[in-house]
């Protein structure tokens, strides 16, 4: 039985496949509401750590671990699909201009324009 790397404790190696599903999901509306939920989230800790009173120290400061920790999670999930998309969009500029450059009509056409002066 496979457990899941929360209980193994290791980290989980991100697949071509499943990087390419999470850029591709991250384009529709539903990732918009995904986002969105988890900022109500984050606000809604945010909310219960500063209704705590503070002369109640310890729970304090607990709430605020939380409401630091829900918006440390949610920043890294976007941060990570949005390296992943600019990864990937990277890799696809890179290769098209690879084939470009084997492409010896459209050579001839930037060297032309650079000796013409024109862009």
């Amino acid at each position: 039985m496979n457990k899941s790397p929360l209980e193994t404790g290791r980290q989980m190696e991100m697949t071509e496949t499943a990087a390419q599903e999470l850029i591709v999901w991250s384009t529709t509306p539903v990732y918009k509401t995904v986002c969105d939920l988890f900022e109500s989230i984050v606000l809604d800790a945010r909310d219960e750590a500063m209704a705590v009173d503070p002369a109640e120290e310890v729970k304090a400061r607990a709430r605020l671990t939380e409401a630091h920790a829900a918006a440390k999670v949610y920043q890294q999930f976007r941060d990570k699909i949005e390296s992943l998309s600019a990864d990937r969009l990277a890799k696809l500029k890179d290769k098209v201009n690879r084939q470009l450059i084997k492409d010896d009509a459209f050579i001839e056409s930037v060297i032309l324009a650079n000796a013409s002066g024109s862009k």
